[in-house]
């Protein structure tokens, strides 16, 4: 299974220090530990400003949040935890 290669807290100067393309997820929001406040490929520089704005209105700044390599990397990590609660029986059916 496929890890974040960040997973804390989120601060305007860590976001700032991404490189683009890198895959970045809020931490857990909803119902089900599946669901994410926030997620998106992190932004060029000349646009990271206006990213950082999203987040900020999502939420999610200074809240932990993971960064993968690519949303590729973020889906198989996300399929290796619903097998694993699926198997269990957590989060099946939802609150």
């Amino acid at each position: 299974m496929t890890e974040p290669i960040f997973d804390e807290k989120l601060t305007k100067r860590f976001f700032m220090g991404l490189p683009a393309g890198v895959y970045l997820v809020s931490g857990v929001g909803g119902f089900t530990p599946f669901e994410r406040d926030f997620e998106a490929e992190v932004s060029s520089q000349e646009t990271r400003q206006a990213q950082w704005q999203q987040i900020k209105q999502a939420r999610v700044d200074r809240c932990t949040c993971m960064v993968f390599e690519s949303k590729h990397a973020y889906d198989e990590w996300n399929k290796g935890w619903k097998q694993c609660t699926d198997r269990i029986g957590w989060y099946r059916d939802g609150p």
